[in-house]
């Protein structure tokens, strides 16, 4: 699998958007649900205690989505005010060896950043999940360093978007959703829209 098998996959499995975290959440609500990172819906870890609950919630929550060595897409954001694509800061090409798979224009997509030139350039890592993997990864989001990243299942079609805070998730179905939604029922945002 590569960059172009992502885009291929995406264009099939998820045809209402682009694979921008904010835009799935909206196009596929019916299949999404958010959790907290942190007790309280605390967004900034403090601690190293803190980073440790992160991890666990990441891990076990993506270890219900994705067995071990299962054949995942990593896709990681380049931000440029050109069309010319530019690597995601932050992440370590020898540990993510990615491959380009898209550029967007964020101010053609989002009608409130009209006058905004802003890209938004796509790179795809094919990696065998396994859990504590991407640790270093979820500290980088953690501190607001890293974002926008999408943790994508080919085969059961869910997505996973770590954030500052939180994780969105995309369930293959309502059923399964609902599943997991009560399995961290305590880990579930308050916000009455679930955010």
């Amino acid at each position: 699998m590569d960059a172009i098998d992502f885009q291929n996959y995406w264009n099939s499995y998820y045809p209402l958007c682009p694979p921008v975290a904010h835009l799935i959440r909206e196009a596929y609500q019916e299949r999404w649900f958010r959790i907290c990172t942190l007790p309280e819906a605390k967004r900034y870890p403090e601690t190293e205690e803190e980073y440790q609950e992160i991890f666990r919630r990441h891990n076990s929550l993506l270890c219900n989505l994705f067995p071990d060595n299962r054949v995942t897409f990593l896709v990681t954001v380049g931000y440029s005010e050109t069309a010319q694509p530019v690597m995601p800061e932050h992440i370590d090409p020898s540990i993510f060896p990615s491959t380009l798979s898209m550029s967007l224009a964020m101010h053609q997509i989002e009608v409130d950043d009209a006058g905004d030139s802003r890209y938004w350039h796509l790179w795809v890592c094919v990696l065998e999940w396994r859990s504590g993997r991407l640790d270093d990864l979820f500290r980088l989001i953690a501190d607001d360093r890293v974002a926008n990243v999408l943790i994508v299942d080919p085969e059961q079609h869910q997505l996973y978007h770590p954030y500052d805070g939180g994780a969105d998730v995309i369930i293959a179905s309502q059923t399964a959703r609902e599943h997991l939604r009560l399995k961290y029922s305590q880990w579930l945002a308050t916000h009455p829209a679930g955010l």
